[in-house]
């Protein structure tokens, strides 16, 4: 795989993880802690806020790691 290719791969499960941490699992557990008024105007903007930093450190780290697994070196220690 080419390096552009992996990292709009990258990019697309950034974006994917997002939506499914969005719909998925935040906002059903957002929806049943804020039980209040106040509490339900804020859960779209915190569920959005929260996804994204999560796509973020998913991208980020698989952007720190792919190198790492792409060039890894077979390394055999001498005992």
């Amino acid at each position: 795989m080419s390096k552009d290719k992996a990292i709009i791969a990258i990019l697309i499960e950034s974006i994917v993880v997002y939506f499914v941490v969005s719909m998925l699992i935040l906002g059903p557990l957002f929806e049943k802690f804020y039980t209040g008024n106040p509490g339900k105007a804020l859960v779209p903007f915190a569920t959005s806020y929260i996804s994204l930093g999560i796509a973020v450190a998913y991208f980020t780290i698989a952007m720190v790691i792919y190198p790492v697994i792409k060039n890894r070196e077979r390394v055999v220690l001498n005992e």
